[in-house]
This record gives structure tokens, C-alpha cells and sequence, in this order.
């Protein structure tokens, strides 16, 4: 990520988080209106103002975002590829699962996506399978099983998405490596945005998360 002394601390405002899930044709459904619940569950809507984008295409987010002058943390709740090719002749890179502006699927490689998130968030939470796992993986997921099948397609070395967001300049990302279930996702993130909420450091706030993880397994 960026130098510790670049990385901005938190402000005096409540949390401002955008959250946006994608659930193209085919893709097996994720139940992301329980995990956006959790959120406001653990939060309290006095503590936090959520704006949800519910088209599920980037484009659309990156206008909405435009609009608001921005949001400190971004929240992506799809399916991910760890190995996608644009073109047969390029390499495979790491990609989530969006919608078009039809509703169609719309692979999104990590540089397009850092692009389109402006202004900048201070974090972005990237709850999709596989998203912390680089295209050197064992094998990747397809967006109708929802896990890691057959061999992988990408080149020996590659940056996971969540490693790429970064490299291409976003604060902080959090990913999921492997495949995870809605349950698991719904317990961080509520237990992430709950400390968050109350201005705690990020990294303090994800390693609570994950003890709540922990405990809830």
C-alpha cells in the first residue's frame, strides 16, 4: 500500500461508505441485500451514510461517485476472476464480475476499475471470491460455480486484484483469497465498517474483524 506517512487517517465525519453489488446473468446469486443489512445492522444508520448503487456497473458507480465528490470507502459485492484474458493473445489478470449498463457481464480488470473510482476512496472492500489470489493461482472461478475449476491461464507472476488496486494508486483494499460464503463476508464487513464507524485505525479495525470471523466459525 502507500508509506504509512501518506496514508490518510480519519476524519471527523461519520462514515461515508458507497456500496455496490454485481450479479450478472449466469453468475450464482449472491444474497448481497444481507450483507448490505449486516452493515447498517452493526453500524446503525446514525453512524454511517451508505449510498448504494444499485445498477451494478462500474460506469455507473464512477458517475455516482463524480456526483457525490467522492466516498471514503467503496464496497463491491460480486464474483471474481483470478485469470481473465480481454483478448486470446493477452495475458490472464485478475478481474471482478460486473454488470453492463443492460445488466449483461462485464469483466473489470483492476487498472479500468482504479480509473473509474474518482475521486479517490480511502478504501475499497472488495467482498468476491478469489480477489486476493493472482493469476499463478491453481485454478480460477467461473461466475456460474462460484469456484476455483480447471487450470489456470495466467503467466507465472501477476499481482492479485486487491494488489493491483493498489499498485494503481487506490489507499487501501481489502480481497478475499479462495472462494468465501455470504455468511463469512457478511460477518467482516459488519464487523469492519462497525470500528470503522467508531474512527477506529484501519488496520486495528481489520484485525478485529477478523477475530469476529474467527469466532463466528
Amino acid at each position: 500500500g502507500a508509506p504509512a506517512g501518506e496514508r490518510p487517517r480519519p476524519d471527523g465525519f461519520r462514515l461515508g461508505l458507497a456500496f455496490m453489488a454485481s450479479s450478472p446473468p449466469g453468475a450464482r446469486e449472491l444474497d448481497f441485500e444481507a450483507e448490505e443489512a449486516a452493515i447498517l445492522a452493526a453500524v446503525g444508520e446514525s453512524h454511517i451514510d451508505l449510498v448504494v448503487e444499485d445498477t451494478g456497473d462500474p460506469v455507473q458507480l464512477s458517475s455516482r461517485l463524480s456526483g457525490l465528490g467522492g466516498m471514503p470507502a467503496v464496497h463491491l459485492s460480486c464474483h471474481g476472476l483470478n485469470s481473465w484474458q480481454a483478448r486470446a493473445a493477452n495475458p490472464g489478470v485478475p478481474a471482478l464480475i460486473m454488470e453492463d449498463d443492460v445488466g449483461g457481464s462485464r469483466p473489470t480488470a483492476a487498472e479500468e476499475l482504479a480509473r473509474l473510482l474518482v475521486p479517490g476512496p480511502r478504501l475499497v472492500f472488495v467482498s468476491a471470491c478469489l480477489t486476493a489470489t493472482g493469476p499463478d493461482a491453481t485454478g480460477r472461478l467461473t461466475p456460474s460455480e462460484g469456484r476455483r475449476v480447471g487450470p489456470d491461464t495466467g503467466g507465472p507472476v501477476a499481482h492479485s486484484l486487491a494488489t493491483a488496486l493498489v499498485s494503481a494508486g487506490v489507499s487501501a483494499v481489502i480481497g478475499w483469497d479462495g472462494s468465501v460464503g455470504d455468511l463469512s463476508a457478511t460477518v467482516f464487513a459488519g464487523r469492519l465498517y462497525q470500528r470503522l464507524a467508531d474512527r477506529e485505525d484501519l488496520a486495528s479495525a481489520v484485525g478485529d474483524a477478523r477475530q469476529a470471523l474467527l469466532e463466528s466459525i
